[in-house]
């Protein structure tokens, strides 16, 4: 299962990594209960607390098997992306939690805009880089979902 979860969240990492910090992100995005796109270091932890793992460009906060990673841009340091995976953390993007079915993303995002598929199949990353999110499905369900304000169109 640990394998699996971190199989997901290194897709949703790759997804993320080439930043353009000059990108204009179309649709802001906001992860309910935990923070938003364009926040200071300073906006996460009083919003979140102190991070469990604090790390120069990435705040980690855990619980159980669920992760929350806030990452900051190095030049702007406000924050770039969100990751949520696992279900024990109750956040959501637009409404979609971690176990949701796909379907409620299609009907809320539509068919996404690029499709990659990972472990022979079993996981999909659907992306809409016009709206800034990602979400890793497997089984049918999310398993994890990211925002950013990263142009993550390949």
């Amino acid at each position: 299962m640990r394998l699996i979860s971190c199989f997901l969240l290194g897709i949703l990492l790759i997804s993320i990594m080439n930043c353009d910090a000059s990108f204009a992100a179309k649709k802001e995005t906001k992860v309910l209960g935990a923070t938003e796109l364009g926040a200071t270091k300073s906006e996460v932890v009083r919003s979140l607390g102190k991070p469990d793992s604090p790390q120069q460009y990435d705040f980690y906060y855990t619980k159980g098997d669920s992760e929350l990673i806030v990452s900051f841009n190095d030049k702007t340091k406000f924050v770039e992306s969100i990751i949520v995976k696992g279900k024990s953390l109750k956040y959501s993007v637009n409404g979609i939690r971690v176990g949701d079915s796909k379907t409620k993303v299609s009907d809320l995002y539509g068919f996404p805009e690029t499709v990659n598929r990972y472990d022979k199949g079993q996981t999909e990353c659907w992306k809409y880089p016009s709206m800034n999110v990602n979400f890793c499905i497997q089984n049918g369900k999310v398993a994890s979902f990211s925002v950013s304000n990263c142009n993550v169109k390949k």
